[in-house]
């Protein structure tokens, strides 16, 4: 991938921005593989472009971390929960009760158990990368 090559083509194109941004990188080699070893994080989605073409054929992984939104080949998006837990934290949480919830049935009563648990914590089982709605 080029992980130095890509940081500083991300660090390019996003300085341009007024938004505030972010990039986390793994710090390990071996980790590089990982559907998560570079994560941006921007304010806004008007620098989805930028990420995606930065990343073009530079990204070890196709694979976007689980419940993200994939905008192109190894680049997906999910919102941060904003409640302090980080994306993964949230939805590895919430799958952990889906599971136990779910353990020894089938199909078709897991995925009616996940959407019935997505929605009552507010999340749109359709779009699982969003955030949780509003309530009110």
């Amino acid at each position: 991938m080029g992980t130095p090559h890509l940081v500083g083509l991300l660090t390019v194109a996003l300085d341009t921005r007024t938004e505030p941004w972010m990039i986390k990188v793994v710090a390990q080699e071996h980790s590089m593989g990982r559907p998560d070893a570079v994560v941006v994080y921007v304010a806004s989605t008007a620098a989805f472009g930028d990420i995606v073409e930065c990343a073009r054929g530079r990204v070890l992984n196709l694979q976007g971390p689980p419940l993200t939104e994939i905008l192109a080949p190894g680049v997906s998006w999910a919102q941060e929960p904003g409640d302090g837990c980080s994306f993964g934290e949230s939805r590895c949480s919430l799958m952990a009760v889906i599971l136990q919830r779910t353990t020894n049935t089938d199909d078709e009563t897991f995925l009616g158990t996940a959407s019935e648990e997505f929605l009552a914590a507010g999340l749109d089982p359709a779009a699982p990368h969003l955030r949780r709605r509003a309530h009110g």
